[in-house]
């Protein structure tokens, strides 16, 4: 529908309307979890992304980019595969291979993530609260 550029303004506004009430104080607390939590991510990505490279038969970076893109979210899923086919492909029947290739990967990858990870997290947690 050609709207993504219309939904990424809808989510930004959202997260810089979130952030106009918070204080540099609130900030600076999370500041050390938050990138003690970005640190731990990336290298479990990393390692998870090797082992299942490994067992799916995938090249090592596409693995670790399918991990990567599982904490963005939609549309930025969709927004990543369309921005590196217009920077790889050579022509347009390149860059629709391209796109074609990761679309449908990354995009499994973010909605698995938010729909199965985000419930059996929740199950988790809730019995914490």
């Amino acid at each position: 529908t050609q709207s993504s550029g219309l939904i990424t303004f809808l989510v930004t506004i959202l997260i810089f309307s979130n952030l106009a009430s918070t204080t540099p104080q609130q900030v600076v607390s999370v500041l050390v979890p938050l990138l003690a939590a970005a640190l731990l991510g990336v290298v479990g990505t990393v390692v998870v992304g090797f082992i299942c490279g490994k067992l799916l038969n995938i090249p090592f970076g596409l693995a670790v980019s399918l991990g990567i893109s599982c904490t963005f979210g939609f549309p930025t899923t969709m927004l990543i595969p369309q921005e590196v086919s217009e920077a790889i492909g050579r022509d347009e029947r390149e860059k629709a291979a391209i796109l074609n290739y990761l679309l449908p990967k990354m995009l499994t990858a973010g909605f698995v993530t938010v729909t199965i990870a985000s419930v059996l997290i929740a199950g988790f947690v809730v019995n914490m609260l």
